[in-house]
Formats: C-alpha cells, structure tokens, sequence
C-alpha cells in the first residue's frame, strides 16, 4: 500500500489488491472513500485513519457495490456510511456466506490466507444515500457526492472543489482494463463528459496510480472502440457468442503477465453486457419504427 498526499490533508492509498481509497481530513471529521478488499489491509488502513484522524468521527462512502470497494467497510472505523440506493440494495441482500464466495471468485489467489481473513466478516449496509448528488459541509471544506452512472448504477464521485481533487471509483481506471460487465456504456461515457466539464486538477481512479485530467481520455477512447467493435458485430448478424470470440483485448491497456485468464473472463463479461445493451437499444428503434 502507498499512501500519498495528494491535497493538503486529502491522502489517496494505492497499489492494494482491490480498489484505490481515499481519506479526508477536516478540521471535524475524517471522510473515507471506500475500504480495502483484503482485511489484512483494511485493518491497516484503519490504523492509519486512527492516528491521521485523531479519534474524528467518520463518513465512509462507497463509490460502489463491487466488493473491491465495499468488502472491507466493517474493518474500518464505525462511521455514517454513504452510498447509492442501488448499492444499499445489492448489500442488503448479500449474505456473509455468498460474500465470502464471491470474494475468493475476485482475488483468485492474489491474497493468501483470504477466506482466513474473512472469518470474522460483516455486511455493512449504508445508512444515507445521496440520491443525484449532495454535499458536505465539514470544517469548513466542501465534499460534493454525485451520481456518476455508468461503470454501475450505484458509482458516485467524490470531489473536493477548493482543490479540485475528484474521487471518481471505477468511472475511471489507468493502466488496466476496466469492468463494464454491470455497466451501461453510453452512460459511462456520459459520466466522463461530466467529469471533463468540472474544474479538475488530479483524479484518484478506481485502479492504478493517481493523475490527472489526462486520465480520462484513454477512458473515452476506449470504451469508444469497445462499443464501436461490438455494436459492428451485432449489425452484421453474429451472435452474443460470436461476438465474444471476436472482440479481442483493446491495445489501449496492458495485460499483466499471469493475468491473462482474468482479463479474458473481464472481458467476456463487458463484451456481453454491451451486446445486450445494443440489442435493446436496437429493438426499442425498431418497436418505435
């Protein structure tokens, strides 16, 4: 885990096996942006809260329902959790037991010990949940939570306006492939339309090293393509199976060595959820035709 400044007393940690978090510290309390995924990690993470925090009493929000951002909330320190509705419903819903599952199924042997770890798990669900946006007014710092549909349903953005430091979950990721396998495409690019028009300075993603607006870009450009080389598929009569088997990984990111089984199941998840999501487009057309 790296930890690193990247406001004063805005602190982003990257480089764990889930997703990036985030923390924010004003003059009355500590605002965490989303848990570690190993516990291991997570307790880490809190300690670190503690001693940055001073004992400040705690928002925690959750950028999302994937477990890389929710999975670690009970090991953090107890605090109003933040998230979606969508991301209220799908936690309520979740077992321990089927929590558990589903987390192996994702670390896929990167974290040891992991079902050890998770011995002593509990399903946080959140207590407030924003709606379109609101905001935060904590010593006198301004914390804008907004709805950034389109990696999920439930992603929200984090976003410091006086330093122009955006929290913005998987919406945008660097260096690796992202997840649209819960994912409405054209709203993500949407979301990334939204994101440019703000007044950004540096942009922690959901994955890989913090940026800038340059980040988001790459974003664009290739979800572009992946929905341009799908929706060709799809107009040329092949099915959601074919189209699998023909859109290949995008160059635009690279693949780790030893990640290449991960990397095609992700993709084969984002390439059928987009398919499904053209094809309802294009018998909608045709219904209203």
């Amino acid at each position: 885990m790296q930890v690193l400044e990247v406001a004063p007393c805005v602190l982003a940690a990257t480089g764990l096996i889930g997703a990036n978090v985030g923390l924010i510290l004003t003059g009355e309390h500590a605002v965490l942006v989303d848990a570690p995924f190993v516990p291991g990690e997570a307790r880490a993470w809190s300690r670190e809260v503690e001693r940055l925090g001073r004992a400040r009493p705690c928002y925690i929000v959750n950028t999302d329902y994937h477990l890389d951002h929710t999975l670690g909330t009970c090991y953090l320190p107890r605090g109003l959790v933040i998230a979606h509705e969508a991301t209220w419903k799908y936690l309520r819903n979740l077992s321990v037991e089927s929590a558990i599952q589903k987390a192996l199924e994702i670390a896929e042997g990167r974290a040891e010990d992991l079902a050890a770890q998770l011995t002593d798990l509990s399903i946080v669900t959140p207590q407030l949940t924003p709606g379109k946006s609101m905001s935060l007014w904590s010593g006198g710092e301004q914390i804008d939570i907004f709805h950034l549909p389109g990696h999920t349903a439930a992603t929200l953005g984090v976003y410091l306006p006086a330093h122009g430091v955006l929290f913005c979950g998987d919406t945008i990721v660097n260096g690796c492939h992202p997840y649209a396998g819960d994912a409405d495409s054209l709203q993500w690019l949407e979301s990334l339309d939204l994101i440019r028009s703000l007044d950004v300075k540096t942009i922690v993603p959901g994955h890989g090293p913090v940026g800038g607006p340059e980040l988001i870009r790459p974003m664009q450009e290739y979800l572009a393509e992946l929905r341009q080389r799908i929706e060709e598929c799809f107009l040329a009569g092949h099915t959601r199976r074919e189209t699998v088997e023909r859109v290949r990984p995008l160059d635009a990111f690279p693949v780790p060595s030893g990640e290449e089984d991960r990397l095609r199941r992700l993709l084969r998840a984002s390439v059928e959820r987009i398919y499904d999501e053209i094809k309802r487009s294009a018998t909608r057309d045709r219904q209203r035709t």
